[in-house]
C-alpha cells in the first residue's frame, strides 16, 4: 500500500523542484524560470514568468519516510511515499463479540 501525490508542474523543469521530508512533513519547493522570445521580422516580443512555489504536507506514523521517490515525466511530477509494512500488520484490529 502506498500514498501517492501528483502535481502538473507543466514546464517547471525537474532541476528546479526540491522534495524534502523533515519530522514527517513532505515539502516540495521550488522556482519557475520561463522565458519566451519571439523574434519576427516587424516585431521582437520577449515574455517573462518567474516566481517560487511552496507545498507542504503532514505524512501519517504509517508512511515509511526512507523510502519515498519521485518521477517527473511530462510535466508531471509523482511523489510515492510507501506505508511500513509494521504499519500494514498493526491495522488489523479483532474485535470481540459481547
Amino acid at each position: 500500500m502506498i500514498f501517492l501525490v501528483l502535481f502538473s508542474w507543466g514546464i517547471i523543469q525537474k532541476e528546479d523542484i526540491n522534495i524534502s521530508v523533515e519530522d514527517k512533513k513532505l515539502t516540495i519547493s521550488g522556482e519557475r524560470k520561463v522565458k519566451e522570445e519571439i523574434k519576427e521580422e516587424n516585431y521582437y516580443k520577449v515574455e517573462s514568468n518567474f516566481g517560487s512555489f511552496f507545498r507542504s504536507f503532514s505524512l501519517s506514523e504509517e508512511a515509511d519516510v526512507e523510502n519515498i521517490h519521485a518521477e517527473s515525466k511530462d510535466g508531471v511530477l509523482e511523489v510515492i511515499v510507501p506505508k511500513l509494512e509494521k504499519a500494514l500488520v498493526n491495522k488489523v484490529n479483532k474485535i470481540t463479540i459481547k
